[in-house]
């Protein structure tokens, strides 16, 4: 009986205690009219049983009414339950079961509405942080990729500062060398002078041919010195020059114009060695006419013509030779200069270049990080869209 009761609905079981609390009142007036003697008990308890009956059908009634409109909102609220948003009970009436629906309805429909825009925002989310994190890891690609760009450029740069401070090193030594011969070459010019002054002299002189002759041979041995001196500066000039060149293709574009310039320079030496084995020509024909001037005065004062007039022409040559000189040792100045400022912008630009690689290893840190939180945040945004898709709500 117990577990049968336990069974019943609310209402069915409010109707059957009240149906057995009027059957027990009319059992219990029944009773104390026959002891007294009243009225007929039995008609008292057939009316009893009769309204008994009566209210139990209509409590039973009206208990299945209320039993179904409220498995109506149950079902609903266990739907509710399990994340379904779009189950709603529909209680016609004014009822309180009919008050409750409705109330859970506009509930589930403001719910719904919001769960429904929680859902989309969560697919953009998600949609946005996948993206992010793919721009994010090209991002990072790219900074790493430029990281190592500028690391090699850092070390290119520091490897060209140091060719470029050899070749001013060189220049400069070069630019030395280039005044070391200019101060030959006037010296030279001014020992030629002398000789020139000289074969004037012996010219003026003819009848003091046999001294002159003397003075003649010393000089022309001095002038063969000189010669020498030359010669090896201008072997000298030519080996300095074809450093240069080299030096100068190795520089690439920036050594064109060094280039130019040492070609010039071994143009000059070339012409200088030229003109050094001209005069030593004429130096040995100058020794021959003045042996023969001993056995033949008027030979020889055609020959100290001859040589004074090749002398002139020699000084002519020298004169050329000694401005070539000097050109040569301007420009290897200039170069010098330009080469030390070279040198000092490279070493600028290598500090720069130091710093930009310093930076970009910074950026490609940040890089790091950002790809980091962008794919962290990719993860959340998936596991929330994965929290609300358990939510079924209205399209």
């Amino acid at each position: 009986m117990k577990h049968l009761i336990e069974k019943l609905s609310l209402g069915k079981q409010m109707g059957l205690m009240v149906s057995v609390s009027i059957l027990g009142i009319g059992l219990m007036a029944a009773n104390n009219l026959r002891l007294s003697g009243g009225a007929d008990a039995g008609e008292i308890l057939a009316t009893a049983l009769g309204i008994s009956v009566v209210l139990l059908w209509l409590a039973v009634y009206l208990g299945r009414h209320a039993s179904e409109r409220a498995e109506r909102i149950v079902k609903a609220v266990k739907a509710l339950a399990y994340g379904d948003f779009t189950t709603t009970p529909d209680l016609p009436g004014n009822d309180e079961f009919s008050w409750m629906a409705n109330e859970y309805g506009r509930a589930c429909t403001r719910v719904n509405r919001a769960m429904a825009e929680i859902q989309q925002h969560a697919q953009e989310l998600a949609a946005a942080a996948e993206e992010l994190a793919t721009i994010t890891t090209q991002t990072r690609q790219q900074v790493t990729g430029q990281n190592d760009q500028t690391t090699q450029l850092a070390s290119a740069m520091t490897e060209m500062t140091t060719t470029i401070q050899d070749i001013a090193q060189e220049i400069t030594a070069t630019a030395a060398d280039s005044e070391e011969t200019d101060r030959l070459a006037h010296s030279g010019f001014a020992e030629f002078e002398r000789t020139l002054d000289s074969i004037g002299d012996l010219t003026r002189r003819t009848a003091e041919i046999a001294t002159v002759i003397d003075r003649l041979k010393a000089d022309s041995t001095a002038i063969e010195g000189v010669l020498e001196v030359i010669q090896g500066i201008a072997e000298q000039t030519n080996l300095l020059a074809l450093n240069a060149a080299i030096e100068a293709a190795r520089a690439g574009e920036q050594g064109r114009g060094f280039a130019v310039v040492s070609d010039e320079v071994r143009t000059l030496a070339s012409l200088t060695q030229e003109s050094t084995r001209e005069i030593q020509d004429m130096i040995e024909r100058l020794q021959l006419a003045a042996d023969d001037a001993v056995k033949a005065i008027q030979a020889g004062k055609t020959e100290e013509e001859a040589s004074s007039e090749q002398a002139r022409q020699a000084g002519d040559s020298l004169k050329e030779i000694l401005a070539s000189v000097d050109r040569i040792s301007q420009r290897c100045g200039q170069i010098a200069a330009a080469a030390e400022q070279q040198s000092v912008t490279v070493e600028e630009i290598n500090r720069n270049v130091i710093t930009i690689n310093d930076l970009t290893h910074d950026v490609a840190g940040g890089a790091e990080q950002t790809a980091g939180a962008g794919e962290q945040l990719a993860r959340l945004a998936a596991q929330l869209q994965a929290l609300v898709g358990r939510f079924k709500v209205a399209a």
